[in-house]
């Protein structure tokens, strides 16, 4: 290879990083700065200061500059212990310091004289989890609170309210989805469906910071953004609870970085494996045999339950109560753990909701009989001919008198433009054939044919649903300086039900996937330098015409009104 090939490709090469490492936000952002000090406050430079992962055992030393200042870079939010050893000084552990992700941590440490022979150990455990360090108006929900506090349909981003600087009222619609605020375009919270909660498309926390519309806040998930490129401030993934270790809203006074926007910056961090073994699990089961009777009736007589005496059709027939048969599944759980303790750790969560169900309804549909009158070789002949054109899964409904479906119930006169076939519906015609135009009859065309053209159906919808989020993490601690990490969420949803009539050419197949994954690589070069490489990707996709290959596409929907 010639030196100036080489040398382009090592440009390339370099441009890639560049661009990786500056578009993308830092997952393990948390620092912990501080200053050492003797019992006087006078400075203590050259102390040796060696902070662990209570999770993990990572350990990184540093060494406290001469204003007796240290830093600890790139901290994932746990808990640590922090070790400091000074010449003349007693060495000083500190024991379950809780460091808050996304967010510069503050700890002083004052140091006792005496001998190296002599520790002292404290437990900071108790120290104000205030943010001194920077000016932001900030909050955090850990991992306990995210199983403790209500969140529905197990949405995260329902408790971004719950931060200082923010408002948001967490109302819920009458469908069970978010209530939105004022002001809102575009997609709004998550909805109250099956494919609502953690299995949203665009979720957009309603919540505003510094007065700005919901639009202009910022996502991140592990420190990738995770907004939608069409909406502003909705997610394309919505973590599952059990996933999440930290929630984190800043209201403002935020780093340049988070510029893109200039309302709240809501900042997910995921779960990790750590050196013990935990996890979770939960199960939310409905049944017909646990729901009360729905009062509506089949027989097309909705609404009269209340009033026995209209119940009773000549036909036998009434007002019955009908069992509500949907079946509903939600399901989920994890499990974290070492692979390598001290080194390789996994983290996997999951969760599904799984429903199958059928909507009745009613209306009226043209019969077969019809579909024959149509002349060979017409538009009419080719349209009806079309596979699955006809009615799916129907049950004719024939009735009189109270909430009949015969000629008045539509308006017609019996005998005269309309003729009740009973069984088979209402003939309201025939074709006009061999007759000169203007000698027929205006509403009957060839006149009465002792055949039904059109008839009063119930339909059965499916209505199919299946919902999944998967979470996997890895993270490997190659050496003490060296960090290895990837997370991927992977949400596949597939829903069936009819998009129009209830006809067969029209049961729709949504499939679909949101992703969102992230890899990095954080070398630390010195206790003031270090490199983070960074890739990442975060969307959805869907093929509506692969998964649809019955819909009769660009022709018009078939309706009798």
């Amino acid at each position: 290879m010639s030196v100036p090939k080489l040398l382009a490709r090592v440009a390339v090469l370099l441009a890639c990083i560049a661009i990786l490492t500056s578009v993308s936000f830092a997952q393990f952002r948390a620092s912990l700065i501080g200053r050492v000090t003797d019992p006087s406050g006078a400075l203590v430079p050259g102390a040796q200061l060696t902070l662990t992962d209570m999770e993990t055992h990572r350990q990184l030393n540093v060494t406290s500059g001469p204003d007796g200042s240290f830093s600890f870079n790139q901290l994932a939010p746990s808990t640590y212990v922090l070790s400091v050893t000074a010449q003349g000084f007693s060495p000083k552990t500190l024991d379950n310091i809780d460091i808050r992700g996304e967010q510069a941590n503050s700890l002083q440490v004052q140091l006792t004289a005496g001998g190296a022979n002599e520790t002292v150990t404290v437990n900071a455990e108790a120290a104000t989890q205030i943010d001194t360090a920077t000016g932001q108006i900030a909050g955090a929900v850990n991992q306990e609170q995210i199983a403790k506090l209500p969140a529905f349909g197990r949405d995260v981003y329902q408790l971004a309210q719950l931060a200082p600087g923010v408002f948001g009222t967490g109302a819920r619609a009458a469908g069970g989805g978010t209530s939105d605020l004022p002001g809102n375009q575009g997609p709004g919270g998550s909805g109250g469906g099956n494919v609502g909660g953690v299995f949203q498309t665009e979720n957009r926390p309603q919540i505003s910071a510094a007065g700005q519309r919901p639009d202009q806040n910022n996502v991140t998930l592990d420190g990738v953004s995770i907004n939608s490129v069409t909406w502003a401030g909705a997610a394309v993934v919505t973590p599952t609870a059990d996933s999440v270790k930290e929630l984190r809203v800043v209201a403002n006074s935020y780093d340049a970085e988070y510029g893109r926007t200039s309302g709240a910056q809501i900042q997910t961090i995921s779960q990790n494996g750590t050196n013990n073994f935990h996890g979770s699990a939960f199960f939310k089961a409905d049944r017909p045999g646990l729901n009360a009777f729905t009062r509506y009736s089949p027989n097309g007589t909705s609404g009269l339950s209340g009033h026995p005496d209209k119940c009773k059709l000549p036909n036998g027939t009434g007002c019955v109560d009908t069992r509500n048969e949907a079946r509903f599944n939600q399901m989920g759980g994890s499990v974290g753990g070492p692979i390598w303790k001290n080194k390789l750790f996994f983290f996997f969560a999951y969760e599904t909701v799984r429903n199958k169900s059928t909507s009745p309804t009613t209306g009226w549909f043209e019969t077969s009989s019809l579909y024959k009158a149509a002349p060979t070789g017409s538009i009419a002949s080719k349209f009806l001919g079309i596979p699955g054109i006809s009615p799916a899964n129907a049950t004719i409904l024939e009735q009189s008198g109270v909430g009949a479906h015969d000629c008045p119930s539509i308006g017609l006169v019996q005998g005269v433009n309309c003729n009740f076939i009973p069984g088979q519906g209402l003939d309201i015609g025939s074709p006009v054939t061999g007759v000169p135009i203007g000698t027929h009859s205006p509403f009957l065309g060839g006149g009465f044919d002792n055949v039904a053209d059109v008839v009063f159906l119930q339909t059965t919808s499916p209505n199919q649903q299946t919902s999944q989020q998967f979470n996997g993490r890895l993270d490997f601690q190659i050496t003490q300086n060296d960090l290895v990490a990837y997370s991927i969420y992977h949400v596949p949803t597939a829903t069936t039900s009819f998009n129009g009539p209830f006809r067969a050419a029209n049961l729709f197949h949504h499939d679909q996937t949101n992703y969102a994954q992230t890899a990095l690589w954080n070398h630390i070069f010195s206790g003031t330098l270090l490199n983070e490489l960074r890739a990442d990707a975060a969307g959805w996709k869907w093929n509506e015409f692969a998964s649809n290959p019955q819909l009769p596409y660009g022709l018009p929907q078939a309706h009798i009104t």
